[in-house]
């Protein structure tokens, strides 16, 4: 009885493989795909910084040009200070434009030739004109040691301005190629 379930056993497991064998269902096994990682093409916008440039107007000033002459510094105070000292400064203006100038002229005194005496004038110059600046000091019995004459110019100043190129930073856009990795299977 033994062999008998052994043997039905046995004819049932065939009977069953041989119908799931013809089962029209069922699909037959199909190969393994293989992957491999591809570097694909595509187009993007690039941002990038050009130099444009751009005309522009700079202005500076500049101090007019002149030319100054002592013609005359007569020092010679006498004894114990009698007499008077005499000085003159001229002072042309050798620029293209015109402008005040502001003249300071003067004695110095002493050892240590501080200014004793001096006068301040503005006067106005047109181009190529030439102005004469005195000063005449009578010193007291304390300072009668004139020593020296000076000229000091202040220039006026004008502007000067010029058309210049500059640059200036502008962010731009270009469509670039660029490689994504995707996966490509077979």
């Amino acid at each position: 009885m033994n062999l008998k379930i052994i043997f039905s056993s046995l004819l049932l497991f065939l009977v069953l493989i041989i119908i799931s064998g013809c089962d029209s269902s069922s699909t037959p096994a199909t190969p393994k795909k293989v992957c491999n990682d591809v570097q694909v093409p595509y187009e993007a916008q690039e941002e990038y910084i050009d130099q444009e440039p751009y005309e522009t107007v700079e202005c500076h000033q500049e101090k007019l040009t002149f030319t100054k002459n002592i013609g005359q510094c007569d020092t010679q105070i006498g004894w114990l200070g009698l007499g008077s000292a005499n000085m003159y400064c001229s002072v042309t203006n050798t620029d293209a434009e015109a402008g005040t100038f502001s003249v300071k002229v003067g004695f110095t005194c002493g050892n240590k030739k501080w200014h004793c005496y001096s006068a301040e004038r503005d006067h106005y110059l047109l181009p190529k004109y030439s102005e004469k600046f005195e000063g005449n000091y009578k010193p007291g019995t304390e300072d009668f040691e004139v020593n020296g004459c000076f000229c000091e110019v202040i220039s006026p100043t004008k502007q000067i301005c010029n058309n210049v190129i500059k640059y200036r930073d502008v962010i731009k856009y270009r469509t670039v190629t660029k490689y994504r990795t995707e996966q490509k299977c077979e």
